[in-house]
């Protein structure tokens, strides 16, 4: 496709967007914003690439700046051991505190007998050689309380994918035993993308967080709220999206980071002063195909054979029961089928509603169809 560079493209779809630049989620910054500032635990689920750490950064910015509270986000995306878990929270610290509240931690910290140092880099904690990193773990998990004591502000922390404890053993139980005296004084929030997980986590009567968390979900975006979104920032960048905003907003389907990359595509597409029409978006259409190609391989090899198939029957239109026609012609039995569902569901794939299975992603949905 020909592409018109002039001006920067004001659709960002490659990493977690500014408050500024969010698209509604006006209700669910309300709501997580009181309930931060009130020290609930909130669970927080969303697929990936719907802006869970969009919303926590757009909520932890209006806090830090209405309320002066002391935020943290710390990603535990690729965590695989205790002492993994250690360095995360080690560098949110200090990445994100300063001032009081970070002499507050280092000064706990160096009461509990850790040596520290303060530079440039911001806080560092160690421990000497052979020390569990349990022992580090626990300290830094008392430590927002601690900051909440010597600022006597709000402090809220988010863990984001924090589904890969439960590869972590004992780690949930030591978390809610550190945590469970700080409620209404330090907020906690867990942020997941994958719901089977986030179930066994939270709602498994056996685990220590059971019921622990209130439950906030992200949906789709609302059409009508994309469609001001995207026609605002073409007009502010002297473009009329025109009749390509309609197949855009039908591909997209709601899903917040296709719909971003639909967006930028679309403008490479149409030149300052023009305004677009159906074929510009066919041109950006395929732009995003090809960029999102890969990823859809690597997720389709990951896949075993009743996921496959099972996905092609939902993504070919079979989105309740799977005919028996189908059944044959895919090789799909119906145990094979139920089956592959509930795991697609509990990896955040697919989702279920109103009776009825679709996938997540729309663009991953149209590169199985093209498998047919």
């Amino acid at each position: 496709m020909e592409t018109n560079r002039q001006g920067t493209s004001p659709f960002s779809h490659e990493a977690p967007l500014h408050a500024e630049d969010l698209c509604d989620r006006r209700q669910e910054l309300t709501d997580l914003s009181e309930l931060c500032r009130a020290g609930r635990f909130v669970k927080l689920l969303a697929p990936r690439r719907y802006g869970k750490t969009s919303l926590l950064r757009a909520v932890f910015e209006d806090l830090v700046r209405d309320h002066g509270a002391v935020c943290l986000l710390c990603d535990l995306d690729g965590v695989v051991s205790r002492a993994d878990l250690a360095v995360r929270l080690q560098a949110a610290y200090a990445e994100q505190l300063q001032g009081r509240a970070l002499r507050g931690v280092r000064d706990y910290l160096a009461a509990a007998g850790i040596s520290l140092s303060v530079g440039g880099a911001g806080l560092r904690a160690q421990l000497g050689a052979g020390t569990d990193p349990s022992q580090l773990i626990e300290t830094l998990l008392d430590a927002p309380r601690r900051a909440a004591e010597r600022t006597e502000r709000p402090v809220a922390v988010a863990f984001d994918e924090f589904q890969v404890v439960l590869a972590l053993d004992g780690i949930d139980a030591l978390l809610r035993s550190r945590i469970q005296h700080q409620a209404g004084s330090v907020a906690y929030v867990f942020c997941g993308s994958e719901p089977s997980m986030m179930a066994r986590l939270f709602d498994d009567r056996a685990r220590p967080l059971y019921g622990q968390a209130l439950p906030m979900r992200l949906g789709r975006l609302g059409r009508g709220d994309l469609a001001s979104y995207i026609a605002d920032r073409f007009e502010r960048g002297e473009r009329d999206v025109g009749t390509a905003l309609d197949p855009l907003l039908d591909v997209a389907d709601g899903h917040p980071q296709r719909a971003m990359l639909l967006a930028h595509a679309l403008w490479l597409a149409i030149p300052v002063a023009a305004t677009g029409e159906e074929s510009a978006f066919v041109a950006a259409l395929a732009y995003a195909e090809r960029e999102v190609e890969p990823e859809c391989e690597a997720l389709w090899r990951s896949l075993d054979s009743g996921e496959r198939r099972t996905l092609r029957a939902i993504a070919e239109g079979h989105t309740t029961v799977i005919p028996r026609a189908a059944q044959e012609a895919l090789d799909l039995p119906r145990q094979t089928s139920e089956n592959a569902r509930k795991r697609l569901v509990g990896t955040g794939l697919i989702e279920r509603e109103q009776g009825a299975y679709r996938l997540i992603d729309p663009l991953f949905a149209r590169w199985v169809r093209r498998l047919a």
